[in-house]
């Protein structure tokens, strides 16, 4: 099995969202192996020393033999000043792979940007993170990402956000957008669609 991560918001000393993050690498696991998840992401990680103030990435590296690697890096949210369009009709990442070769080959590193897929005319997700797009009244998630990421799941249960089919067309419609995933809050302050350069 392929290694995969998982990358958890710790901030002052509590792992948030950890079901969900325990629910990805139950399926995953599942998913690609047949087997069950012998990992128990709540005891592996709350019986060691990890930080309690601050806001970190605790990125983990695991396969279905268990947790390979686990770090902490401090965080601090660096938001784009623009999203460059790119498109890609084969890409893939339904899983959380260590290896993200498909997706870092986008990747605009240390410029204040970030890339906006779209494949097959879908628009998907950035380089890191899933998107929600405003328009007016409600935050919509295109219903065809890379990676459902956590999140995304946790705002489309609590009916902040909702999923729709979103093309390239249906930009003229929105007026913001907001990259989110589980370092990223869903208070982050937006982009303009003006913001996104086709």
């Amino acid at each position: 099995m392929c290694r995969l991560i998982e990358s958890i918001r710790l901030e002052n000393g509590t792992f948030c969202r950890l079901s969900y993050h325990q629910q990805r690498m139950d399926n995953s696991v599942l998913m690609l192996t047949g087997k069950q998840n012998t990992i128990q992401l709540a005891a592996e990680l709350y019986e060691q020393l990890y930080p309690i103030t601050g806001l970190y990435k605790c990125r983990i590296v695991y396969t279905a033999g268990g947790i390979v690697h686990k770090e902490f890096i401090p965080y601090t949210p660096l938001p784009p000043t623009a999203l460059y369009v790119v498109r890609d009709n084969t890409i893939t990442y339904n899983h959380k792979f260590e290896d993200r070769r498909a997706l870092e080959k986008y990747a605009r590193p240390n410029n204040g940007t970030d890339v906006l897929i779209v494949s097959n005319g879908l628009v998907t997700d950035t380089a890191y993170c899933n998107v929600v797009f405003f328009d007016g009244s409600r935050w919509l998630t295109p219903a065809h990402p890379l990676l459902k990421g956590t999140m995304r799941q946790v705002l489309l249960e609590a009916g902040q956000i909702h999923e729709e089919e979103v093309r390239g067309h249906h930009m003229r419609h929105f007026k913001a957008v907001k990259r989110i995933n589980a370092l990223l809050q869903f208070d982050e302050k937006p982009l303009y669609t003006s913001q996104i350069i086709w």
